[in-house]
């Protein structure tokens, strides 16, 4: 892992004025795919937008670990589901569903009831997953 020259910031709020972004950006203008969206998801976050909203797909976006960039504002519409992948998060132990590396300027934002992100425990207690106390929801470095 990089070394950070500044310490990464999250910020995680529910208020919603003040967040006029220069561009905004949907994931599901990019696809979405059932069995697996991470190529969806990774090209709205590595998109330049300010803004990416995660909308509604049919049923939930399932991905392997994603990387958010700086300056970014990340919108997760109500009820909206991010899922880890089954059988992905094995090739680093530290994988994780949402990294946010050396990041600053970043918000994280569940819109109404928010947001659910869930990754799969259950699996990574046993084998092929090699013991780890990490594969966390979201990761700040």
């Amino acid at each position: 892992m990089p070394r950070c020259a500044a310490a990464g910031i999250l910020f995680c709020s529910l208020a919603t004025a003040g967040l006029a972004a220069a561009s905004e950006v949907r994931v599901s203008s990019f696809g979405c795919d059932r069995e697996d969206s991470t190529r969806f998801l990774q090209a709205a976050f590595d998109s330049g937008a300010r803004t990416v909203v995660v909308d509604r797909c049919a049923g939930p976006w399932v991905a392997e670990p994603l990387v958010v960039r700086s300056n970014t504002t990340v919108l997760f519409a109500e009820d909206v589901e991010l899922v880890a992948k089954r059988g992905a998060f094995r090739a680093v132990r530290g994988d994780c569903l949402l990294t946010l590396p050396c990041v600053t300027n970043v918000t994280l934002l569940g819109m109404g009831r928010g947001a659910t992100l869930w990754m799969r425990k259950e699996d990574y207690r046993r084998e092929p997953y090699a013991f780890s106390e990490w594969r966390h929801g979201v990761s700040v470095l």
